[in-house]
């Protein structure tokens, strides 16, 4: 083809697809091809569930925030943070036998864990 020569394309083989959120599927929103514009009423209270569903982007992360509050008080979770508590007692009580960690403890005011592990990770 001459490069100086202007394409012609046929409108008839071009192919149109979908775009915007209703092109995906796992969003589960779908275009509504009877309505002309839709109209949303926000003041709309439903009495069957007591769970408000989650609808804007913030609403969603309070939900979240809210089911990882609740997923704290889970057995398997306590049951973690108890063993988790019970090795720091332990890492204190053997950190308190060195005369060093003990005194750098008493210069620095900070505790002897986080004085050894943030200086492991450090």
């Amino acid at each position: 083809m001459n490069p100086t020569t202007s394409a012609h394309i046929d409108p008839s083989t071009l192919q149109t697809f979908p775009s915007g959120p209703e092109s995906i599927p796992a969003l589960g929103v779908r275009p509504n091809p009877s309505a002309q514009t839709q109209t949303t009423s926000s003041t709309s209270t439903s009495t069957s569930s007591s769970i408000p569903t989650a609808t804007g982007l913030r609403q969603r992360f309070n939900k979240i925030g809210n089911d990882l509050d609740a997923a704290t008080d889970h057995p398997a979770v306590q049951n973690a943070k108890g063993a988790a508590a019970k090795q720091i007692d332990q890492l204190r009580q053997a950190l308190g036998r060195v005369g060093f960690v003990r005194d750098l403890e008493a210069r620095t005011g900070v505790d002897r864990v986080v004085l050894v592990l943030g200086g492991a990770f450090a």
